[in-house]
């Protein structure tokens, strides 16, 4: 189909290449922003199990409730700014990816078009030969 020095073929194969690339890049992120989201759903679980003691306490053991519900909701905090960070990545990786498919299909389509017209000009070609073949054949008749 496509000779191996033809440069819309080199152009297809590197365009498959980045694509690749792109859709491990997406992947890359989509496990990141999972891994996120799960560290948030832990701190998230460490903080409701905090705010469950019960009983009275002394102002010394509420104070030291009260630092470790502030650590676990800054830890909290942190990871919910994580898992944000991560969703904007995994976009921005989906865009790429997207944007990559769209240029190797382009790209595909061109390589296509361009076969079709080397055939369509093969075919002329023949068929221009084939007149001459007859027209010579008869003229020397």
């Amino acid at each position: 189909m496509i000779r191996p020095r033809n440069p819309l073929a080199t152009l297809l194969r590197l365009r498959g290449i980045q694509e690749r690339r792109e859709r491990g890049a997406l992947a890359r992120a989509e496990r990141a922003l999972a891994d996120s989201r799960s560290q948030v759903a832990a701190r998230k679980q460490v903080l409701d199990a905090l705010s469950m003691a019960g009983g009275p306490l002394s102002a010394a053991q509420l104070r030291a409730v009260r630092m470790q519900g502030d650590h676990a909701y800054e830890l909290l905090r942190a990871a919910r700014e994580a898992a944000a960070s991560a969703e904007a990545e995994r976009d921005a990786a989906a865009a790429a990816a997207s944007r990559a498919a769209i240029r190797r299909k382009s790209t595909e389509r061109l390589v296509e078009r361009r076969d079709l017209e080397a055939q369509a000009l093969a075919r002329t070609a023949a068929a221009r030969a084939l007149d001459e073949l007859v027209v010579t054949r008869r003229s020397s008749s």
